[in-house]
């Protein structure tokens, strides 16, 4: 009986425990969740008390959701690019080369850049995300990045004698 009684004790300990941990790591994603809607909506309230018009407060709303959206499916990349800026920067390189070798070397553009050569390129990319339909570049803009994309589509679109690309879902990274 004592022996039946301990293992009822314990069965019950690990349910509580597990129990206990779900019900925290609920409360954990909430808590995020409620603070980007927060940060959506003062942002919100900054841009209604400068009279901005209610189009471009809708779709910066949206842009805003999609972002946090992604960031939650692709694991939080602010906390973990937060967490690879505490390395020393000998450390620091390593990771972001081996993080990005792989797009580097999948594109034949880069097929006869030396070793030396992508590891400069890979310590200089960052990772943007653009929101479906967001134009990426426009013909007179005056941007001197190289944008890959690792995720998602880019159309061409002529207006007017310009020439825009527009981001289909996309995860680009500028160097």
């Amino acid at each position: 009986e004592s022996i039946f009684a301990c293992m009822t004790m314990l069965t019950g300990m690990a349910t509580f425990g597990f129990i206990i941990t779900e019900i925290t790591s609920i409360v954990v994603n909430l808590a995020k969740r409620n603070a980007a809607r927060e940060r959506i909506d003062q942002l919100d309230s900054f841009l209604l008390d400068r009279l901005v018009p209610v189009k471009i407060r809708k779709r910066v709303a949206r842009y805003l959701h999609y972002i946090e959206t992604r960031k939650r499916l692709a694991n939080e990349p602010d906390e973990i690019e937060m967490m690879i800026g505490l390395l020393s920067p000998t450390l620091k390189r390593q990771v972001l080369f081996a993080l990005r070798e792989p797009l580097l070397k999948s594109l034949p553009f880069f097929d006869e850049v030396e070793y030396a050569g992508l590891r400069y390129l890979a310590e200089r990319m960052q990772m943007f995300f653009n929101a479906p339909h967001e134009c990426i570049y426009h013909a007179q803009s005056h941007n001197s990045a190289l944008h890959l994309v690792a995720k998602g589509t880019v159309q061409l679109h002529f207006f007017e004698n310009h020439l825009a690309y527009i981001a289909e879902m996309l995860q680009v990274f500028p160097i």
